[in-house]
């Protein structure tokens, strides 16, 4: 037997709410909701528990999402098909629930807190009127060329990089000016002496990102960039770039660069990474070094000429075989095409070559110099200086003493200066300027703080309740025990979490302790060398579990998925929850940890999958539970948040899917705003918290508000967040914009 009510109107995407009164008498009653079509055919029907005790009423309430194509909705009683059931039914409803309390919202206070240290990943040494001067890009918003005057510790120039946030890019070219490359695809040059700099524009129409920078013998400067592993060079007379073109199609990246007499010697990368020998008279012949360790990926991150051979710098990998190789530094004889070369010193690049064909390393105390023609090495005799980072050779004026000069630069704020012939030395305090920085992430921490990481070098601030910045790490940029850049965190109890970049750095930090570099935080876990990974990008807690995910190295598919289970333990690793894809979002409930992915993996390794997914994983079973494709060509789900009511989303961009926990199954699609295709690489494209029966958005540059039951939406933030970041506390959430940590009030 069926009784059915007469159909009510129902709105498809929308929460409904089914509420009623039963008393059963005997048998096991049902109760059913149809959703219609506009011709009365059933879209979906949902069958709702009644299990109530005998003789007395009780409350029977769902909440329910109509399905797409629905216009009516009935409520049907009934028994079993297998037996007969008795039961009193009274007041029952179904209408669209209601929503959250409507909230306004104001920006508040903007911050700026991560610009203590001046961050930069090169330097180089010129003489300008007699006078050494260090130059270096220092990483910002925006970046800046800065020129110091090592001898008075004096910043004269600060030039800002337009919209490049980072460098990598630092020679001095054939006409005697510093050019300078960055990540937004600009050559720009600084003429010694000029108060101005000027940007050249970008090399080629794809240039994102200038690499390497070095002069040719034909008084032309030549250059790298990603993506297509582009090779091109810049004539300083008639003021042009002219483009070679993209040298191998299976190479995404042309990471460093060395020039010789006859050729160009280009590192590629991230898969299979090689060394390419372009001809200068002809650069359409091209020949391919194999290194002495093949390895599936990474990257060639340093190559420059010593003589007759060429210094080689290769990131560590695997093997095709599976076997890890650590980092190399090896010495390559182009007049013999060999590797093995007797001067090799493996633990350090060396220096450029002196007026007398010698290049220099630092090796036990000892000034080892070695003879760039013949490859002899000898050791000099001891010196005080250490091997710093970058080294040069000038010939300059330091104290007065006119010489040729081996410099040598710690990013701690000293320059060593060592005279090649006599040993003799001197010391100096060296500081670039602190700049602004852009953020990479922000996470809520431990009694109402904010933790805060820059992009562009290691960097961390910790704000207050009040946005007060209370500390800043590293003090200095070679702190031991350097973070990195901080990728993501989350706190659990009085400890914080924290993923760093590069080699996929888990750090625990005891915020009850004092900040001790090297010690608290403490490292618990390095998933370079053995998992192939780079960055921790993804967090989540429910009770004493940590859960992370991750994005691998350079060239490599497939992230991992990290499990803590208390704050004294060490993660658990599960490689690839899902193939070929990195774990970008992460929410948790009870024993099970849902993740998001990405299709993409480290940057210059090409996707095998045609689109991103979500899964379930269940940490105490240690099993994968599901995994679900909700739509096709979708290059990220950014964002995991568990919802009112225990509901579940995901979102790709300004999309959010709710699923069904259990099975994976997709319940609705809501577009909060159209948005048009996302430039790829696509690693996180949204971050979204759940609060009350709110969900917060953080996509396309802007803050949402969404109501899941009423479909509410509301633009509390319109433009400017850079970086997809969300921190949600009661009456306050926190966004980056740039540089700026940008309060919304909620009230």
């Amino acid at each position: 037997y069926r009784v059915t009510s007469s159909r009510v109107k129902a709105y498809p995407g929308v929460e409904h709410t089914v509420r009623g009164w039963i008393r059963r008498v005997s048998g096991s009653p049902v109760l059913t909701v149809r959703f219609l079509d506009a011709s009365g055919r059933t879209v979906r029907s949902t069958r709702l528990s009644t299990s109530k005790p005998t003789g007395r009423w009780g409350l029977v309430s769902a909440r329910i999402v109509a399905p797409t194509r629905t216009r009516w909705a009935t409520i049907q009683m009934s028994s079993t098909g297998s037996s007969t059931s008795s039961a009193y039914w009274d007041a029952f409803d179904l209408r669209p629930s209601s929503g959250g309390t409507v909230k306004t919202h104001a920006l508040g206070r903007a911050v700026q807190p991560v610009d203590a240290i001046a961050n930069t990943n090169l330097t180089r040494v010129v003489v300008e009127a007699g006078r050494p001067k260090l130059v270096g890009i220092v990483s910002g918003q925006p970046a800046e060329l800065q020129v110091v005057d090592i001898q008075t510790n004096t910043v004269e120039h600060r030039f800002p990089l337009g919209n490049a946030a980072i460098g990598w890019a630092l020679t001095q070219g054939p006409d005697g000016a510093v050019y300078a490359g960055s990540n937004d695809g600009h050559v720009r040059r600084w003429a010694l002496g000029s108060a101005a700099i000027t940007d050249l524009g970008a090399p080629t129409t794809r240039a994102t990102s200038v690499w390497d920078l070095e002069s040719g013998p034909d008084g032309r400067l030549w250059g790298v960039s990603y993506p297509g592993a582009e090779l091109w060079s810049w004539s300083p007379t008639s003021k042009s770039f002219s483009s070679v073109g993209s040298l191998d199609g299976s190479h995404q990246y042309a990471r460093s660069l060395a020039v010789d007499s006859r050729y160009l010697w280009v590192g590629l990368g991230s898969e299979d990474p090689v060394v390419m020998r372009v001809s200068l008279s002809n650069t359409s012949s091209r020949t391919i070094v194999r290194l002495p360790t093949s390895i599936v990926s990474g990257n060639i991150s340093q190559i420059d000429t010593r003589g007759r051979y060429l210094a080689v710098h290769t990131t560590a990998g695997t093997t095709s075989t599976g076997t890890n190789v650590a980092a190399q530094r090896r010495l390559y004889d182009t007049s013999t095409g060999k590797w093995t070369a007797a001067s090799d010193y493996p633990q350090q690049h060396p220096s450029p070559t002196d007026s007398a064909g010698r290049f220099h390393y630092l090796s036990a105390g000892q000034l080892l110099s070695v003879d760039g023609s013949t490859g002899a090495s000898t050791y000099r005799g001891y010196i005080a200086a250490t091997a710093g980072r970058d080294r040069d050779v000038v010939k300059a004026s330091f104290g007065g003493v006119s010489a040729e000069w081996l410099t040598i630069y710690d990013p701690a704020g000293t320059v060593s200066v060592v005279d090649v012939d006599s040993l003799r030395e001197k010391s100096y305090r060296v500081r670039f300027a602190p700049t602004k920085m852009r953020i990479k992430s922000v996470a809520p921490g431990p009694n109402g703080t904010t933790f805060v990481g820059g992009y562009g070098g290691s960097s961390l601030a910790v704000l207050d309740s009040a946005l007060a910045t209370t500390h800043q790490y590293p003090d200095v940029p070679s702190s031991t025990g350097i973070i990195g850049e901080i990728e993501g965190s989350i706190t659990n109890d009085r400890f914080q979490y924290l993923g760093s970049y590069t080699g996929g750095g888990i750090f625990r930090y005891d915020t009850a302790r004092t900040w001790v570099d090297g010690s608290n935080p403490r490292q618990i876990a390095n998933l370079g060398p053995s998992y192939q990974q780079d960055r921790p990008l993804a967090w989540a807690t429910y009770g004493s579990r940590t859960f992370f995910g991750t994005i691998p190295r350079y060239g490599v598919l497939g992230g991992a998925l990290g499990i803590i289970d208390s704050n004294t333990s060490t993660p658990r690793v599960v490689r690839e929850p899902v193939t070929d894809q990195s774990v970008v979002s992460l929410a948790a409930r009870g024993n099970v940890v849902y993740g998001g992915t990405s299709r993409w993996g480290g940057l210059g390794a090409t996707p095998t999958q045609a689109t991103a997914k979500v899964f379930a994983y269940d940490a105490s079973t240690n099993r994968k539970l599901w995994e679900v494709a909700p739509a096709n060509g979708v290059e990220a789900y950014g964002a995991m948040a568990i919802g009112p009511g225990g509901t579940l989303w995901a979102a790709h961009g300004t999309t959010l899917v709710q699923l069904d926990p259990r099975t994976g199954r997709t319940i609705r699609t809501v577009v909060l705003q159209a948005q048009g295709a996302q430039a790829t690489p696509v690693l996180r494209n949204a971050a979204m918290v759940a609060r009350g029966n709110v969900i917060y958005l953080v996509a396309a540059g802007r803050l949402y508000s969404f109501d899941p039951a009423t479909l509410r939406v509301d633009v509390l933030v319109t433009s400017g967040i850079e970086a997809p970041q969300l921190v949600v506390r009661s009456g306050q959430a926190l966004v980056p914009r740039g540089s700026v940590l940008q309060e919304v009030t909620l009230r």
